[in-house]
C-alpha cells in the first residue's frame, strides 16, 4: 500500500507540473516589454524593419491583460509579414495612462479598405473586450494598417 501511495502521489506531482507549464502564458515569467521586444525581434529576423518604442514605466498588469496586448502584438505583426507588404512595423507599448495601457502597431504595407478583419482579428477583439479593453482599426488602400488595443491597467 505505500508504494502505491508513493506512485499516485509522484503521478499527481508530475500531472501538476504539466497543468502548471501549459497553463504558463507565452510571457512567462518575462515582462510585457520584453516579450513583445521578442516578438518584434522575430519581425526583424523575417526582414521587415521593426521599432519597439516603451513609453512610461511599465507595470505589472492581470496576466489576461498582458496575454490580451501580447497576443495583439503577435496577430499584428503575423499579418504584417503574411498579408501587407510591408516593410516597416512600428510598436508602441505606452504605459503613460494610469489607469490603462496602450498598443499601437502601424505598417507601411498596402493596407485595406474594408479593416474587418478575419478570424484572428476577430479573437483579438473578443480577448480584449473580456479584459474590459478594446480594440480599432484604421487602414486605406494604400496606407498601411494600424491597431490600437488598449487594456485596463
Amino acid at each position: 500500500m505505500c508504494k502505491a501511495q508513493s506512485l499516485t502521489q509522484e503521478g499527481l506531482a508530475d500531472v501538476r507540473r504539466s497543468v502548471a507549464a501549459l497553463r504558463a502564458g507565452p510571457t512567462g515569467s518575462r515582462p510585457l516589454p520584453a516579450a513583445v521586444a521578442d516578438l518584434a525581434d522575430e519581425s526583424r529576423a523575417a526582414g521587415i524593419v521593426t521599432t519597439l518604442d516603451v513609453r512610461g514605466a511599465p507595470r505589472s498588469l492581470t496576466p489576461q491583460a498582458e496575454l490580451a496586448l501580447y497576443r495583439a502584438a503577435q496577430e499584428a505583426l503575423t499579418n504584417v509579414r503574411k498579408h501587407a507588404r510591408a516593410s516597416r512595423a512600428d510598436l508602441t507599448l505606452d504605459y503613460a495612462a494610469a489607469d490603462r495601457v496602450r498598443l499601437v502597431i502601424q505598417d507601411n504595407g498596402v493596407g485595406a479598405g474594408e479593416p474587418d478583419g478575419g478570424f484572428g482579428l476577430l479573437g483579438l477583439r473578443e480577448r480584449v473586450q473580456l479584459v474590459g479593453g478594446s480594440v480599432s482599426l484604421h487602414s486605406a488602400p494604400g496606407e498601411g494598417f494600424r491597431l490600437e488595443v488598449e487594456a485596463p491597467g
